[in-house]
């Protein structure tokens, strides 16, 4: 049932495109891949200039025109790249072709645009659940980069260009997924889990206290408090105790109960 809406929707694509004019179709098909490059770029470019802004201004369009630019972001970016395989495939003896060289670097580029830009990783905290998606993309989409990089490699300088934006694209996309992991709410409460106190051993405490009165010291058992620290009313200690409030309270964040000491 796939493969046959698969082959109805080619079919009716086809059809689609046949109603524009030869002309038309020409042109497209003479600038598709640089429109698409283009917009993926200018998409990158609104999710940089917008990504921190919706911290502070808190106005509809900002949030419509993010939401459109980041869901439309890596889906232009992936059709790009099959664009781009099909282009190559389709590619017979053009390998001095100054066109052909160039798609060495579209590849890479079109990796980085993967990544995403620093000012946002994800739009909500939803997208944080979905990383075992992202890093299956990651996978397949290297794949079709690396089958790009080899197909257009001449041995000129510009392939050799591109094989630093290959590696640094991988790199910026593996760090896009790993922080969606680090955020995602399974990762986040383990992280915040401290580290099992057992308490006392009081197995131990009585062989001491038994082998010490056995020698004859003169041993007592009691409580004593803690020196009380008198801290100065500065804004350093103000900050420190701050940060360290903060790393308790974050834990109700993530659905954790607070111990007795906590409390």
């Amino acid at each position: 049932m796939l493969i046959a809406g698969l082959g109805t929707l080619i079919f009716k694509k086809r059809k689609l495109i046949e109603v524009f004019p030869k002309s038309v179709r020409t042109i497209w098909n003479g600038c598709e891949l640089r429109v698409l490059v283009l917009l993926s770029l200018f998409l990158q470019m609104v999710l940089i200039l917008l990504g921190k802004r919706r911290k502070y201004i808190a106005k509809n369009w900002i949030r419509i025109v993010l939401w459109v630019a980041y869901l439309s972001a890596d889906w232009i970016a992936t059709v790009s790249l099959g664009v781009l395989s099909q282009a190559e495939g389709d590619s017979k003896d053009q390998s001095f072709d100054p066109n052909y060289i160039i798609m060495s670097c579209w590849a890479p580029f079109l990796l980085l645009h993967l990544g995403g830009p620093d000012t946002i990783t994800a739009y909500s905290l939803e997208d944080n659940e979905l990383w075992p998606r992202r890093f299956l993309e990651l996978g397949v989409q290297s794949v079709v980069a690396f089958y790009v990089f080899l197909r257009s490699w001449t041995g000129t300088p510009i392939n050799a260009l591109a094989i630093p934006m290959f590696i640094a694209g991988i790199i910026k996309f593996g760090e896009r997924i790993w922080v969606l992991r680090s955020a995602s709410s399974d990762v986040f409460r383990d992280s915040m889990l401290p580290r099992p106190d057992p308490g006392p051993n009081y197995a131990k405490f009585m062989d001491g206290y038994s082998s010490k009165k056995a020698e004859g010291f003169k041993i007592s058992v009691g409580t004593f408090e803690a020196p009380t620290v008198v801290r100065h009313n500065n804004f350093p200690d103000a900050l420190h105790e701050a940060s360290y409030f903060f790393k308790t309270f974050k834990r109700l964040f993530a659905d954790l109960i607070l111990s007795f000491q906590d409390r």
